[in-house]
């Protein structure tokens, strides 16, 4: 329920491995973060079956490299294009916290 909270929480959990976690809005909207030291990625969703939005940041460009982040203990590979500096991901969370929609921090990509 408090921005501060949920940014020093994010903040505290940077030294872990890559992992997954998720807000969900008080209108069931979904927002998996992932979190892997000075990275992370984020990806948005209206309910449990898509479309999905992948947060990306002007001038992202494809590349075949990829980061691993652990979901359900299981290494997923996550597109180098959707990793995001943790203060976006930070910026990303807090927007969400606010008002349940994408953050117009970031660009969105439908996947």
């Amino acid at each position: 329920d408090d921005e501060k909270e949920l940014l020093s929480l994010i903040e505290g959990l940077t030294g872990r491995l890559p992992f997954f976690c998720e807000l969900i809005s008080e209108s069931n909207r979904k927002l998996l973060i992932g979190i892997g030291g000075s990275l992370g990625c984020v990806q948005f969703s209206a309910s449990d079956r898509g479309p999905y939005l992948m947060a990306t940041t002007v001038g992202s460009k494809k590349s075949n490299q990829h980061v691993e982040f652990l979901f359900s203990n299981t290494p997923t590979p996550i597109a180098a294009r959707y990793c995001l500096q943790l203060e976006y991901v930070k910026k990303v969370a807090g927007d969400f916290l606010k008002t349940g929609n994408p953050s117009p921090a970031v660009d969105w990509e439908e996947v």
